[in-house]
């Protein structure tokens, strides 16, 4: 039996993990611009035992900029890079539909979410969904994950200032910090390496 066994966080990419362009998408590969400190969360978490599951929304409104050979080159160097830095990423879904679509991905029965629970097996109210998006938010919170809301000026509140239904982060970082603190298993130890640096 494994001494530790892998856990999974689901997060958003766009906003979360790289820089929004102006179309809200990136729409290549040259264009994508990693958020600071994004691949540094991936590397800390992955050396606690964390896989992130990327649970995306990329319109077919985007096509044009972001055809289907477009998305899967950014996702194989996406994964590429997130590798080389030391992280780990297991899988990512695009949900692919227009809000007027209505799909079911997010909505209804937070497809997305489901299928990724049945794809590797792991317990929804101990994996923490990370996005700046309050439709994913609201989605993940509906399926039983808790919730890292991403706000640039999360660092300038005082906490418990006002009623947040999720915790906050200024960053990926910063939200990683917060997943590894509320790992009873790693809690204990990561505050401990951050103590003595």
């Amino acid at each position: 039996m494994d001494e530790h066994p892998l856990r999974y966080f689901l997060l958003d990419r766009d906003g979360v993990i790289n820089r929004r362009s102006s179309y809200g998408h990136s729409e290549s590969w040259d264009k994508f611009e990693f958020l600071p400190r994004a691949l540094e969360a991936l590397r800390v978490l992955a050396e606690h035992h964390y896989a992130g599951i990327v649970i995306s929304h990329q319109p077919r409104k985007c096509e044009a900029v972001a055809s289907t050979n477009v998305l899967d080159t950014i996702t194989r160097r996406l994964l590429l890079d997130v590798a080389l830095a030391g992280g780990h990423i297991a899988h990512v879904y695009y949900c692919r539909h227009r809000i007027e679509d209505v799909c079911d991905c997010y909505n209804v029965n937070t497809g997305l979410i489901a299928r990724a629970k049945a794809e590797y097996g792991f317990p929804l109210e101990e994996s923490y969904f990370v996005s700046e998006g309050e439709l994913d938010l609201q989605a993940a919170s509906d399926a039983g994950c808790p919730c890292i809301r991403i706000q640039r000026d999360a660092f300038l509140q005082e906490r418990g200032s006002k009623e947040e239904p999720y915790k906050v982060a200024s960053n990926l970082y910063e939200a990683a910090e917060q997943i590894l603190a509320s790992t009873p298993a790693c809690g204990h130890v990561y505050a401990t390496v951050q103590a003595q640096k």
